[in-house]
């Protein structure tokens, strides 16, 4: 069969994969394990392989490799690009990166998310905004915590406005036993983090 994956190229050979019938180009390989949904498209060069990879929705992978754990869902577009331990949802691009999670599920990139050209490794959750570097994270001794968009910084399951942090870290720290070192972690990534984002320069967290 022929199919136009709408990339410049024309209708080019493909085949439909035999878990979940999605649309795969000939010069792209995906292994029999890997699920590609009815509605996605796989083309270019692409490698994706058997260990857990899920791709459901209008996602579309082009000359990307999928090596392990990774689940693509609605509208996500992944073009030149390397994952793995990583969801991506929502109508998220993620282009010429490379996005490695610590373990399975450990990035989670969703709604309107667009990266380009970064590389990552981590435990990361990013749920807006545009990057072109790689997001602010640590761990403290019981939570990991860094930006989520360019207006909102996650503390554990914790994921707030600017705004709020500048206004009840201490309560919501005193509210989840966070111990004096963590608190003050937060406290000095959430002001590192202000700083870099221009349309939150000038606030002064005391």
């Amino acid at each position: 069969m022929l199919h136009d994956f709408q990339d410049g190229n024309g209708p080019v050979p493909s085949h439909h994969h035999p878990r979940g019938g999605g649309i795969v180009a000939d010069t792209a390989y995906v292994a029999d394990g890997a699920y590609i949904g009815e509605k996605v498209w796989v083309f270019g060069y692409s490698y994706i392989g058997s260990d857990y990879i899920s791709c459901y929705g209008n996602a579309r992978i082009c000359s990307s490799t999928l090596d392990s754990h990774v689940t693509l869902d609605e509208k996500a577009n992944i073009t030149a690009s390397h994952l793995q331990n990583i969801i991506v949802s929502g109508k998220a691009h993620v282009n010429n990166s490379t996005l490695f999670g610590t373990h399975s599920d450990s990035i989670m990139i969703r709604g309107d998310t667009v990266i380009q050209t970064v590389k990552m490794c981590g435990d990361i959750v990013l749920h807006g905004g545009v990057w072109k570097r790689a997001p602010i994270f640590a761990r403290g001794n019981s939570y990991t915590m860094g930006e989520t968009s360019e207006h909102t910084f996650r503390v554990g399951c914790q994921d707030h406005p600017y705004s709020k942090w500048k206004r009840d870290l201490d309560r919501i720290a005193d509210n989840h036993d966070a111990s004096p070192f963590d608190r003050e972690m937060a406290r000095a990534m959430i002001k590192f983090a202000i700083s870099i984002w221009s349309n939150t320069k000038g606030w002064v967290m005391k």
